[in-house]
């Protein structure tokens, strides 16, 4: 297989549930800065609220697109 020439790094953004661990990817971004900032906010409102059994992690991959 050829992997097609145009390539991006993709950053994504997961919810993690501390009761079961499941994970669910909720954003993405093209910076790893946009996406930790934006995991730091999700964790930061979550917390102001009071709910303590979500945190958030930042995911990198690579997008292909022919």
């Amino acid at each position: 297989m050829k992997f097609p020439k145009n390539k991006d790094n993709l950053f994504l953004v997961y919810r993690i549930n501390s009761l079961d661990l499941t994970e669910t990817p909720i954003a993405a971004f093209r910076t790893l800065e946009g996406a930790d900032n934006y995991a730091g906010a999700c964790q930061q409102d979550l917390l102001d609220r009071g709910w303590t059994e979500f945190s958030f992690a930042v995911a990198s991959l690579v997008y292909y697109d022919d």
